[in-house]
């Protein structure tokens, strides 16, 4: 009973800083409509949403992009061979399922989007997996590293008290980890990125590439290649839910770990897409948890409020019907009955 109004007072915290944010973005809807999902008798719900059609919307799967293509070729492997391996990694792991499959729970999601999200990371955006276990030695390296988040000598804590971001420090857009450091990210690519601002040069990237790569390892880590800045915007609701310490900038060392360690990293993957399915169904009331490849989709691009607002634009003008995957969450959605069958 108190976890569950713990969560409850939680959830509505999250709905007011996110009706905060999605005011700024301009979003097409009256404010009640912003009112957490889980607050919402059960019948009120179904009532109100629409669920996505299962399988995909494109007939033959979307472009992938050439850096894929390039780093797959580059390594003599293909998409195919790729997708086969991780498969048969997490067949082979059933500890690591177990977990997936607890994880999922903690989070109410279908254990088979946080399966997708890794197939998909590992047939396109990494190299290769072998077990598990590579990713909880990797983590262990990274103990004792001096780490930090910086650019130009200038800490990202410090970068973001800037004036340029006050939008960002109201009372309403500090109460979530995610709506703060989304805001943040915002400011950045219209204010910063690539853009003299004070006689320093802000490179044309990334909020994420620009501060959070001092290693210069890759933009994402681990088993569900998660960006630090992910882990930051996923920290409230990871602490709500599993009970893990809330991280600041400060705790580089420990965000690292969160994004390696396999123990900690399924908790931020699964609150990543909890909250890219509460995005549509606040939004636009759409249940997008019906149809993994859509999550799958908004796992890999990111932004899902941003994107869920654009979406219900398009909708109320008829320019869409339903979210349509893109060539990350097409494979998912093709292959989906081999991702069932490890469950």
């Amino acid at each position: 009973m108190k976890q569950g109004l713990k969560l409850m007072r939680a959830n509505a915290v999250r709905a007011v800083a996110r009706t905060a944010c999605l005011v700024a973005l301009g979003a097409p809807l009256a404010l009640s409509a912003l009112a957490p999902v889980a607050l919402a008798p059960a019948t009120a719900r179904a009532a109100s949403l629409t669920s996505v059609p299962e399988g995909n919307r494109n007939k033959t799967q979307p472009d992938v992009p050439f850096a894929s293509a390039r780093r797959t070729a580059a390594f003599k492997s293909s998409y195919d061979r790729k997708f086969e391996k991780v498969l048969a990694m997490l067949r082979r792991d059933r500890r690591l399922m177990s977990s997936i499959k607890k994880v999922a729970a903690l989070y109410d999601i279908d254990p088979v989007h946080m399966i997708g999200a890794i197939v998909g990371e590992h047939t396109y955006n990494y190299d290769t997996l072998d077990s598990a276990q590579s990713y909880y030695i990797k983590a262990a390296a990274y103990a004792g590293l001096d780490i930090s988040f910086k650019y130009a000598d200038e800490p990202v804590a410090d970068f973001v008290k800037r004036d340029q971001f006050k939008r960002c420090h109201s009372d309403k857009m500090q109460r979530d980890s995610n709506v703060s450091w989304s805001c943040y990210e915002r400011v950045w690519n219209s204010r910063f990125r690539g853009r003299t601002v004070g006689k320093v040069s802000y490179p044309n990237q990334t909020f994420n590439q620009t501060f959070f790569q001092p290693l210069f390892a890759g933009q994402s880590f681990g088993l569900g290649q998660l960006t630090p800045l992910t882990i930051l915007k996923m920290s409230d609701r990871v602490h709500e839910v599993s009970g893990f310490d809330k991280l600041e900038p400060k705790d580089a060392l420990d965000i690292y770990q969160a994004a390696m360690d396999p123990s900690k990293s399924l908790h931020y993957m699964a609150a990543v897409i909890q909250d890219a399915i509460e995005a549509y169904k606040a939004v636009a009331k759409v249940d997008i948890s019906t149809n993994p490849g859509i999550t799958a989709t908004l796992y890999n691009v990111g932004a899902p409020w941003e994107r869920a607002v654009r979406y219900s634009r398009a909708r109320q003008q008829g320019k869409a019907r339903w979210p349509e995957e893109n060539y990350y969450g097409w494979l998912v959605n093709d292959r989906l009955k081999d991702l069932k069958g490890l469950l």
